[in-house]
């Protein structure tokens, strides 16, 4: 929602002079200008809403404002109205802080609190989908744009500004859309994005005074009211400076000479204000009034400073907790399509409705971060990565709200409570795509936080440590932090993994437990072994024998939790050929650690588990798999971007089994499943959907990071004179003496591979086998395709045509596909005939100077051949 001064271009600095005093008459000649509201708009405007502030007119809080800023920025030259010249500069992000000062000596007590900050926003902003719009019912904010308000040379668009208001404050007065469509631009920009929300109004005054009449007309609608006596006129003599966050006092019934008031903020007049001035009009009630018992309260000595304990027991500015009407949702659903609809939200599939749309947004977006030309610090800054998307709507809902009240980022808070989720499985307890499968991983997710001092790193270790070893039902491991250290050796891990099957690696200050550059060697700390950490945070099997013992790890959690600088994690995180560099990941507090305790109750001592996809899950995997492999095919990567694509499997499937387990957890407190949550050990399509979002997120930020240390080591090299060729490997993109592959080249690489070993197929084999391919080598006619291609290969001595006529070689006895079989003759056939070929023994390949030229032209394996 920032939109700072160097982004709001030519808008921040604009002066009356600048506009020129013949501002409608400059605007009339301009072809195909739209009229300006009417003076009789902008006076239905000023007539129907009224007091504002607590003033008889608008002309006088406009002039209060011109003159707040002229003091606050020790402006000797101003006059009050929008034409005059000269005048003070208007519109920065900084004005308010000069005006806001003098304005709080005007303040009636009955008044509310006057906003701290006032926002600016481009209206251009809003046309942007990833822009997080304001909060209209928190935030003072104003709408700057428009190319038809100044006419001065430099200009190069304009800028109007209007009040962003809710749309309560519509029952105040009737607003009218205006008559005009000059404006309409940014008034459509607001209503695309904020629909039934907020709205701007439109009708405020044109040229000099838009920017101090949408600011009358914001602080009108937050309750504010000014006690003013005659300010119109020329009151320069008046006028004395009041800098920029100075106090400002009222002075007595009589003039104050200049030479006397310096740095003060004169207030003309000391007269009592009249009862008709004040009653019922200045002392009027508005809602944001009866809504916030803020109240300003002035001692004798002109100290102004609000009650903030009175202001914490306002109903209203209490940060509201959205997990528990969450929570009552969930326990009140009457089905399983209720409650998943409350679990995951309909945006998480727009992309992702079949294996087609999943296939695209995998690969584009794989695309999109390997493109990008921003490093991790930027991206960390830029992009906004919804953590609702990353796990269940009620926990990621919880996870955000402790996130603020605790003052951590929300990101890395959800990253170090699913590490914590992670370890609290049973030791040995494994996670796959398919039961039917060898290929079984662990459930820890290590994480390593890095960001500047100061930001409550401490804050976040201890407390998801807290919740990790505090909560009911805790082991006594646990419970007296057996199972965590901050510093160890070796051999102090493996006697923790063997006592308790579990060790966990928790610390706020990185450098004191890896060894950087940046660490105090000199003090006796034992340093975690970084290249050991590649088997303990996969629970790999660790054997090792000394003098004295054997020691035998096998099924296991281990935990891996650091916090650090900035430039701390990023050392540890550096890409190396050897080291720790495969898995690297960047309502409300009741219920995250009730979901620790839940895992304490029923999962930290049971038995190990293997947890699978479900049906649904998997075919979406299989699409997933698919576009990573086209996109690895066709695009040229250095090996470690290529490392942590070949890690999707794991890197997803433990993102799923925490999703898997904060699922479960929510669904025990509904009866809308007729199966109990617990007795399900197969992840879901949403929680897997839920998983790839958030793999996405992360190989984005990963293939950033890889960026950073790419031109951080070519610094190095410029200023050292030589490089790490063994480091430096792994992020420099690999040479290779073969020419790229064609589409055509991966269409008959894959056709080789998936062809059965001294096997007769036909080109309908073929197509069966290569139908469900999504890659752009398998788009357009693929019975063609595959004609042409096992042309080329026979061409080429990789594949033999079948003749009937020629008896087989003595020794061959090659078998027949079912298809083939029908063309063999064993048994009758219908339909089109197809070539029936053979893939040739591998001696015969090598004995053939062309044949093996093209094996490897097509980097076809070896194992891709009969001996």
């Amino acid at each position: 929602m920032d939109a700072t001064p160097d982004r709001m271009s030519h808008c921040s600095e604009l002066s009356d002079s600048a506009l020129g005093s013949s501002f409608e008459a400059a605007y009339a000649e301009l072809d195909g200008a739209e009229a300006p509201p009417s003076a009789d708009m902008v006076a239905e405007l000023e007539s129907g809403l009224l007091p504002v502030c607590g003033l008889e007119s608008h002309e006088r809080g406009i002039v209060l404002l011109r003159k707040s800023l002229a003091a606050g920025r020790d402006e000797q030259d101003w006059m009050p109205t929008q034409m005059s010249s000269p005048s003070p500069r208007w519109g920065g992000q900084d004005d308010w802080q000069h005006m806001r000062p003098c304005l709080l000596k005007h303040l009636l007590p009955t008044s509310a609190a006057l906003p701290h900050d006032l926002v600016i926003i481009p209206a251009t902003y809003f046309r942007d989908p990833h822009f997080q719009t304001p909060n209209a019912e928190e935030d003072c904010v104003l709408v700057s744009g428009g190319v038809s308000n100044t006419f001065h040379e430099g200009a190069t668009g304009g800028c109007h500004f209007m009040p962003l208001l809710r749309e309560k404050c519509k029952r105040e007065y009737e607003v009218k859309a205006s008559l005009s469509s000059k404006w309409r631009d940014m008034a459509m920009a607001v209503e695309g994005r904020m629909g039934h929300i907020a709205f701007l109004e439109e009708r405020v005054r044109d040229a000099g005074d838009c920017y101090f009449h949408s600011v009358l007309l914001a602080l009108h609608f937050k309750g504010v009211i000014f006690q003013v006596e005659e300010v119109s006129g020329p009151l320069m003599e008046e006028v004395v400076s009041c800098p920029m966050g100075a106090e400002c006092s009222t002075p007595g019934s009589q003039q104050v000479p200049a030479a006397q008031t310096a740095g003060v903020c004169s207030t003309p007049g000391s007269q009592q204000v009249p009862a008709a001035q004040t009653s019922p009009s200045m002392a009027r009630t508005t809602p944001s009034q009866t809504q916030s018992e803020r109240r300003l309260a002035c001692d004798p000595r002109g100290l102004c400073f609000e009650d903030a304990l009175a202001e914490e027991e306002v109903g209203d500015n209490i940060l509201k907790d959205p997990v528990l009407e969450l929570l009552v949702k969930i326990k009140e659903a009457t089905n399983a399509a209720e409650l998943d609809k409350l679990l995951f939200p309909d945006r998480m599939f727009i992309d992702a409705k079949n294996k087609d749309s999943v296939y695209d947004l995998v690969k584009s977006n794989l695309k999109l971060a390997w493109e990008d030309k921003r490093n991790h610090r930027q991206l960390s800054e830029e992009a906004d990565f919804d953590v609702r998307l990353r796990t269940a709507t009620p926990m990621a809902e919880a996870i955000h709200t402790v996130a603020r009240a605790k003052g951590v980022a929300t990101e890395a808070l959800l990253s170090c409570v699913e590490c914590n989720i992670g370890f609290l499985e049973a030791p040995g307890t494994t996670i796959t795509h398919n039961k039917r499968s060898n290929h079984d991983i662990s459930t820890g997710s290590p994480v390593i936080i890095g960001s500047a001092s100061s930001s409550r790193k401490s804050a976040l270790i201890k407390m998801t440590d807290d919740w990790l070893t505090g909560t009911p039902g805790a082991s006594p491991e646990f419970a007296d932090k057996s199972v965590l250290t901050t510093d160890c050796t070796t051999k102090g891990v493996r006697n923790c993994l063997q006592e308790f099957g579990r060790c966990g690696v928790s610390t706020d200050e990185a450098a004191n437990t890896f060894e950087t550059k940046f660490s105090d060697k000199e003090s006796g700390i034992h340093f975690v072994s970084v290249t050991k950490l590649n088997t303990w945070t996969q629970s790999e099997f660790d054997g090792s024998a000394t003098g004295h013992s054997k020691t035998s790890l096998d099924k296991y959690q281990f935990l891996l939790k650091a916090a650090g600088q900035t430039e701390v994690a990023e050392q540890i995180a550096q890409p190396k050929v050897h080291g720790f560099q495969k898995r690297l990941k960047q309502a409300s507090e009741d219920l995250v650690a009730a979901w620790h305790a839940w895992m304490h109750e029923h999962w930290a001592a049971g038995p190990p588990l293997k947890l699978a996809l479900d049906g649904r899950a998997l075919s979406m995997y299989q699409a997933v798999k698919s576009a990573i492999a086209d996109f690895m095919a066709e695009t040229k990567m250095p090996v470690v971007y290529k490392s942590k694509l070949m890690f999707w499997h794991s890197d997803i499937l433990r993102d799923c089994h925490k999703v898997f387990r904060a699922t479960q957890f929510l669904q025990s407190m509904s009866k809308a499943h007729s199966a109990p949550p617990l007795q399900r050990e197969s992840m879901s399509l949403d929680e897997f959907t839920c998983a790839l979002h958030k793999w996405i997120c992360q190989v984005r930020t990963h293939f950033a990071s890889y960026r950073f240390a790419a031109a951080k080591q070519e610094e190095a090299s410029v200023s050292s004179g030589h490089a790490s060729a063994g480091h430096a490997a792994v992020l420099l993109a690999v040479e290779s003496s073969l020419p790229e592959p064609t589409q055509e080249d991966l269409f008959m690489k894959n056709l080789m591979a998936r062809a059965p070993h001294n096997t007769w197929f036909t080109s309908a084999d073929v197509r069966c086998w290569l139908k469900n391919k999504r890659g752009q080598s398998y788009k357009g006619n693929l019975s063609e395709k595959i004609e042409k291609a096992i042309g080329h290969l026979v061409d080429h001595g990789l594949l033999d045509l079948y003749e009937p006529e020629t008896p087989p070689a003595e020794g061959n006895t090659a078998s027949f596909t079912e298809r083939a079989a029908k063309r063999h003759g064993s048994s009758s056939t219908t339909g089109k005939a197809g070539n029936v070929a053979k893939k040739r023994g591998l001696s015969e390949i090598q004995n053939d100077e062309k044949a093996d030229q093209e094996k490897q032209r097509l980097r076809l394996s070896a194992n891709d051949f009969s001996a």
